[in-house]
């Protein structure tokens, strides 16, 4: 195990600069994701990590020892390719054995680890075969192994996922984070799925435009986003906007058109009367109810359903501008019947816009 350190990393590619200033420590068998929209920094990070790219400002450490100038093939870090970069002449088992045939490592050794990792990745019987006769899943098993049984200080996985059917992604979510958990192994994965990052991680850490915009665990990120476009990017969420109205001890009322939205004011920090927001909610959060009694009820229409087998996406107009959605496991309704729904203010996010 490791610990991994990056201190104001730069990296610039002629006048753009794709990283700035990036700090972050990760912590001896801790799993990061690093998450963000495509262009936003995190493979040039991985790469700068790997050793694959030299920052232009900063330190890359390895438990103390600094990275900058030791070349990636003495860093001992482990690289998961996202296309697997598998050798097509060589069958799976010297697939995984080749990193450690080139070290020159005992035969009897070399068999050994191979067979352990074999059996941790749960490849026993497809030894013998080669790439093109194993289905992606099992090619991903190959690609993760070879990089495991090189025993690795850091383990960075590049959108490892990303090739894999949705049931298979599924699956191996589970493995690969029953693997990191058995080794122990500092990991860095970098996606620019959500789903996958919060199902896999100890923290998150999203980017945006080569920075750092928050960092926590996947739970905090994805309740308590830091701003709107982190509430965006972290899933499906409506926004509205609004003016604060009133600003109490206990709560603070929003008006969102012909609605007062009351929220808790220790969720409205340094906002005033006059001040514009946005609020964001997720259409999980909203009760469909007939709301008698609960905070912030609403009535409006429904425009459209869609079943999306495990929830029911409902389409509400009449409430704001904007179509208000909301997502029901236990839904009956029709569009053009009226409905009520209630907006818990503990689940209403507020930020700021002037």
């Amino acid at each position: 195990m490791a610990m991994l350190q990056l201190d104001r990393l730069t990296k610039r590619f002629g006048d753009f600069t794709a990283v700035k200033d990036l700090s972050l420590t990760v912590a001896d068998g801790e799993m990061v994701a690093l998450l963000g929209e495509s262009g936003c920094g995190k493979t040039t990070t991985l790469r700068m990590i790997a050793g694959f790219s030299e920052a232009d400002e900063g330190v890359v450490s390895i438990d103390g020892r600094v990275m900058n100038s030791i070349p990636a093939f003495k860093r001992n870090v482990g690289i998961f390719f996202q296309n697997y970069a598998l050798f097509p002449h060589l069958t799976a088992y010297d697939n995984i054995a080749f990193g450690l045939k080139v070290q020159r490592m005992d035969r009897q050794v070399i068999h050994t680890k191979v067979a352990q990792i074999i059996r941790m990745v749960k490849l026993e019987g497809l030894e013998k075969r080669y790439p093109r006769e194993l289905s992606g899943g099992q090619q991903q098993r190959v690609a993760l192994a070879r990089a495991l049984v090189m025993e690795p200080s850091v383990m960075l996985l590049d959108e490892p996922l990303s090739n894999l059917d949705a049931k298979l992604r599924v699956e191996m979510q589970v493995e690969i984070k029953r693997i990191q958990r058995v080794l122990g192994i500092t990991t860095i994965i970098v996606t620019h799925d959500q789903e996958e990052a919060i199902s896999l991680a100890d923290r998150v850490v999203v980017m945006d435009k080569g920075r750092i915009v928050q960092v926590g665990k996947p739970e905090e990120v994805f309740e308590n986003p830091a701003s709107p476009f982190i509430a965006d990017f972290m899933g499906f969420v409506n926004f509205f906007s609004g003016t604060v109205e009133s600003v109490t001890e206990e709560t603070t009322g929003i008006r969102c058109g012909e609605h007062l939205i009351e929220q808790s004011s220790a969720l409205c920090a340094d906002m005033a009367a006059g001040d514009s927001v946005k609020l964001a909610i997720r259409p999980e959060k909203i009760l469909v109810s007939d709301c008698g009694g609960s905070s912030n009820p609403l009535f409006g229409r429904i425009e459209s359903t869609t079943y999306k087998g495990n929830i029911t996406r409902v389409e509400i107009s009449g409430v704001f501008p904007e179509p208000l959605f909301v997502h029901s496991s236990d839904f009956h309704g029709s569009p053009g019947d009226s409905i009520g729904v209630c907006l818990p203010p503990e689940k209403i996010r507020v930020f700021k816009t002037k």
